[in-house]
């Protein structure tokens, strides 16, 4: 996804026509050829920018001559931008600066030299190594020693005033946390671009991680060995862990597919392809309880036969922001935005203009949900170094604020890119190469407390059904102000994974009305709601509850970002579901041989919506449990006591926990955590009671895409409770 801008010549080459060789050939040549022989191939390797093929023979070159300039001077640039492996570049490029010469022969054989470029690459790798005087000092030597046409001038002088906008925000930290997202995300190859959901609970990313089977082993791009990019997603856990990965249903085993950016409704996601050598923009709709194949997006001017790379879309969906170098443009990638018109027409696209866009490269925009809070990166002269994350916040009058580089160690001396966030803007998740990562690119967590979004209110709603099946996919959700300055009404839907909807646009100390609808605008509810007056950020939450059957909402509580709706009881009748209604229930006696009193044991049964996973020792029937558990324990005289966890999921497709067998554990084992600490903090209990996980099975009929057929599915998804 990201461009190597071939600049290592200094002269123009003719070469003949190249063909792609694989990498047995390439080691077969190493094993066979002639220096001379070599010395043609792994340039005409490089000219390609095939460097990772390059490099097994510029190693053996190195062993015939492992003091030489042109060699070193090779090696060390393919570890530089094949690798990013600046540490050992530099011991390859302070050998290659030894001999330099202004006309470097790249396939002469008797070259001794190194390019004077070698300058300029030694002072990037101790640009990225932090070390900026040392960095200064050989760019500097790089542009005292060039000739006046190297296409590395600019980028010399640029990384110069880099160094010193490092130097200066080392010297400032900001206050904020940049985790690494960790191992279950992260591998040993290359994860970028992440998007993250509004409110946290899913990221979509990119991955050059192989295939289970071996069906991307044939198509390794030739300059690093990288396998094709595909597109996965992680939901987290009630507890915050981020679960294993999925790979998107359109990826296929050949073709480079990249993240770029997700609608708030997850409804559609945005993905980045080259089919041409220049690159455009697609995306893929859910449809059918998947993702379909990707097509173009084919509003007016935004793909040409330039290179886009990126876009974010506002969560209105009236507004794009993507990128693109075509010509015209006031250097390298540039920002621009179309705008939805009033007859669902889109305009053509306007550059951003110069307080966004420099003569430098502007990528990765992402709109806040505020719409008007846009986040970038910019390799340009306010960087650290490498790309940096800016933010900038539109007036009123529609003129974008002075940007803000957000500062050390959210930024470093590298690539940071790809910056999205959570609804308020106080988490965000980036790609960022650094050392002690998992790969050459890895995804980060960022937690700041100074680039929230303030002034604005979000309304943010979780609709449940009332026996757990999957919410209707035709719900919309519009809210009207109902007394603002101008008339508003915005629509969103909700996720069909969860029911969660947003609508952040809302002003403060105003009121509003949000409609439920179905169908062709058939009313299922509305309800009025205000927001408050103290020009912070705001959320207001509702916890929805749906009767698929009447399609009428049976109710609607207020409820906290953090609320889940798992413990939530709703009635239902006897038999309603044909399920099992155990409740807490005793189930026998047997003698205690040490105090000689009755002993009861109990069960107890809970049955899950779809997904369902969690239960609380606060309420409900896991309260009775325990109670009866710890007044046994006071007045019989049982010393010890175990409680054996059986958990069950029924064969209705979970997208969320990849499959049925996780969502069954993940039900065993969320009970087991919350009766662990419980028992841990009860001294009447603590050291008495063993709770232990029995089995968990997925069990009942497939899946015969009848989810309105509650009863045949919700009696295989459960959890069961014994003592003994």
């Amino acid at each position: 996804m990201i461009k190597i801008l071939l600049t290592f010549f200094t002269l123009l080459i003719s070469v003949v026509l190249f063909g792609q060789k694989t990498e047995l050939e390439v080691r077969n040549m190493a094993a066979t050829y002639s220096e001379q022989e070599l010395v043609f191939e792994s340039s005409t390797l490089m000219t390609y920018n095939q460097l990772y093929l390059a490099e097994i023979l510029v190693d053996k070159l190195l062993e015939f001559q492992p003091e030489s300039s042109n060699y070193n001077y090779k090696k060390g640039y393919i570890l530089l931008y094949s690798k990013m492996d600046y540490v050992k570049a530099i011991t390859h490029l302070q050998k290659a600066i030894l001999r330099t010469s202004g006309n470097y022969d790249l396939y002469s054989l008797h070259e001794i030299n190194a390019s004077i470029d070698a300058f300029y690459h030694l002072g990037k790798c101790y640009h990225l190594n932090g070390e900026f005087e040392k960095a200064k000092q050989y760019f500097n030597q790089f542009l005292i020693s060039t000739n006046s046409n190297s296409d590395l001038i600019y980028k010399a002088h640029n990384s110069i005033l880099q160094c010193d906008v490092a130097k200066a925000l080392i010297a400032r930290p900001k206050k904020a946390i940049v985790k690494n997202i960790g191992k279950e995300i992260n591998t040993q190859y290359p994860e970028y671009s992440p998007v993250v959901s509004l409110d946290g609970s899913a990221i979509y990313f990119t991955s050059r991680r192989p295939w289970e089977n071996g069906e991307t082993d044939a198509y390794r791009d030739a300059s690093n060995n990288d396998f094709p990019e595909d597109i996965y997603v992680s939901y987290s856990d009630e507890k915050g862990n981020w679960l294993t990965p999925q790979k998107m249903d359109f990826c296929e085993a050949q073709r480079n597919e990249a993240t770029v950016a997700v609608s708030s409704d997850e409804k559609r996601i945005y993905v980045y392809q080259d089919n041409t050598g220049a690159g455009d923009l697609f995306f893929s709709d859910f449809k059918s309880n998947s993702f379909s194949e990707i097509k173009g997006i084919d509003y007016k001017g935004v793909n040409t036969e330039s290179w886009e790379t990126h876009c974010t879309m506002t969560t209105d969906g009236l507004n794009m922001y993507f990128v693109s170098d075509r010509p015209g443009g006031l250097g390298g990638r540039d920002i621009y935005r179309v705008v939805k018109m009033p007859d669902g027409s889109w305009s053509l696209p306007q550059n951003l203009g110069p307080n966004i866009n420099t003569s430098s490269d502007e990528d990765s925009p992402f709109i806040a949900s505020d719409n008007k809070t846009l986040y970038y990166s910019s390799n340009g002269p306010k960087s650290m170094g490498g790309f940096d994350i800016f933010v900038t916040v539109r007036d009123e009058d529609n003129v974008w604020g002075d940007p803000l580089n957000m500062g050390y160690p959210i930024n470093s001396t590298g690539d940071d890119i790809f910056y999205t966030t959570t609804i308020d803007g106080l988490k965000g998740y980036m790609t960022s190469f650094r050392k002690n990562g998992y790969g050459e690119k890895d995804i980060y967590e960022i937690q700041n407390d100074y680039v929230g979004l303030n002034n604005i209110a979000a309304l943010k709603g979780h609709i449940k059904t009332v026996s757990g099946e999957p919410i209707p996919s035709d719900l919309k959700i519009t809210v009207s102000c109902l007394n603002c300055e101008e008339t508003m009404a915005n629509s969103t839907t909700p996720r069909l994974r969860d029911g969660t909807f947003f609508s952040s646009l809302l002003e403060h100390c105003r009121d509003y009305e949000y409609v439920i609808t179905s169908g062709t605008d058939k009313e299922v509810f509305r309800e009025k709601v205000s927001t408050k007056c103290d020009n912070k950020y705001h959320e207001i939450f509702r916890e929805i509850v749906l009767d698929t059957k009447t399609m009428k909402v049976i109710s609607s509580t207020e409820g906290s970002e953090n609320s889940t709706l798992a413990s939530q009881k709703v009635p239902m009748k006897e038999n309603d579901l044909g399920l099992k209604e155990i409740g807490v229930k005793e189930v026998g006696k047997k003698d205690d041989v040490v105090a000689n009193n009755s002993m009861k044991d109990f069960e107890m049964i809970h049955y899950f919506g779809y997904n369902g996973n969690l239960l609380s020792v606060k309420s409900g029937d896991l309260k009775i449990f325990l109670n009866e558990i710890e007044k046994q324990l006071k007045e019989s005289g049982r010393k010890t006591l175990t409680i054996e966890i059986e958990s069950s999921a029924s064969k209705v497709p979970t997208r969320k926990y990849k499959n049925n067998e996780n969502l069954a554990q993940i039900r065993a084992l969320n009970i087991q955590k919350e009766l662990v600490a419980y028992i841990s903090n009860n001294k009447e209990l603590k050291s008495k009671v063993t709770v232990v996980i029995k089995k968990s099975v997925v069990e009942g009929p497939e899946y015969a895409n009848d989810a309105s057929d509650r009863k045949k599915y919700q009696k295989f998804q459960f959890i069961y409770l014994k003592t003994k």
